[in-house]
């Protein structure tokens, strides 16, 4: 389920409004897809509190600058890019190749020559990150937007542009929005020039355009766009940073209740009936093992979200000094395999809240 566009008028904000949509909205989404585990969203600034609730998936850059269409038309041309499909396949490498639909699905859902080129797996068009799955497809399929890809057999970059649309600036004002991912410079410049020829060949009038790239790229393709395009820098560096948070399960018990429960199922001794499966029961880790498996091998990096710990909503890189703080708190470790962990887990001991009495 995909929620766009909340956006807070300045007068009321820092009076909870956000955090009320948001809730509403999660709510919606729990109770009509329950199955929905985790959640994305896009911050264009991030507070501290950010990082307690969600962990970081990814970074872009964003440059913003404008032009007017006619006088970028001039530039192009007098550059010899009139037809740049024509001026870029003069060059070494083959030039940029515009996808369709059919072309899309076959190199973003039925291969993985994208993986490697976008981050952690994730398309992210005009501030929204979709996962590569069909039904993420095909709702991006159904928006006005061009593909682009360097090299369909080998892919080192790829971008989406969406055609022009108006914006209420003024007088013939539109906006143009470009995502590019990867991080080789001369493919991104091409695809840069290719998307904007395409899109501003009939367009008369002013054009904001925002691209989103890789960060370290952002410096030199402003250089690019102020000293060889002649375009106008609206905006200094900012960043579009992609979060993501976990479903929560909450569940409440009386523990005498349940230990009854577990007894009916067999499992009064958990640790000697999981032993009974096929594969060995899970391991309960002292806080050697915890430093051992985790700081020092790698084997915990393809079971941690972004070689990240997060226990009770905080975030922990996987740091000694990090380790240290965990260490110190009454948590239980467990692991299902020590030498080839697929699954972890991080437990707190049980303590009293103020709900009522022995909760």
């Amino acid at each position: 389920m995909l929620l766009q566009g909340l956006r807070v008028a300045p007068q009321e904000r820092g009076k909870g409004v956000a955090a009320v949509l948001q809730r509403f909205c999660s709510d919606l989404v729990k109770s009509k897809f329950p199955d929905v585990k985790v959640t994305r969203l896009t911050r264009v600034q991030l507070l501290p509190k950010d990082f307690q609730k969600y962990r970081l998936i990814t970074k872009q850059g964003v440059l913003l600058v404008r032009f007017r269409a006619e006088e970028l038309k001039l530039r192009l041309s007098d550059l010899g890019l009139g037809d740049i499909q024509s001026s870029l396949s003069t060059s070494f490498k083959p030039p940029p190749v515009r996808l369709d639909y059919t072309a899309v699905r076959r190199l973003y859902l039925t291969s993985d020559r994208m993986l490697g080129v976008l981050p952690n797996a994730t398309i992210i068009q005009d501030a929204q990150p979709f996962k590569l799955l069909p039904s993420n497809m095909a709702i991006l399929l159904k928006k006005d937007i061009d593909w682009m890809v360097d090299d369909v057999a080998n892919p080192t970059v790829t971008s989406l542009c969406t055609f022009p649309f108006r914006v209420p600036i003024g007088d013939d004002w539109y906006y143009l929005n470009i995502d590019i991912f990867g991080k080789e410079l001369d493919p991104v410049r091409q695809q840069l020039l290719c998307h904007l020829q395409r899109h501003t060949a009939t367009l008369k009038g002013h054009v904001m355009c925002q691209v989103y790239l890789h960060p370290p790229l952002w410096k030199p393709m402003v250089e690019f766009c102020r000293n060889i395009l002649n375009v106008e820098l609206v905006k200094e560096y900012t960043e579009q940073c992609v979060l993501e948070s976990d479903g929560v399960l909450l569940v409440r018990f009386r523990a005498e209740e349940l230990k009854l429960r577990l007894s009916d199922l067999g499992l009064g001794d958990i640790q000697s009936s999981l032993s009974t499966s096929f594969k060995p029961p899970p391991v309960r880790l002292d806080n050697t093992a915890v430093r051992r498996l985790y700081l020092t091998s790698d084997r915990m990096l393809g079971v941690l979200p972004n070689a990240t710990i997060i226990q009770d909503a905080q975030p922990f890189k996987l740091l000694p000094s990090n380790m240290a703080i965990l260490l110190k708190k009454d948590i239980d470790w467990m692991v299902d395999d020590v030498a080839n962990p697929t699954v972890t887990s991080l437990c707190t001991f049980p303590f009293r809240v103020p709900i009522g009495d022995d909760w």
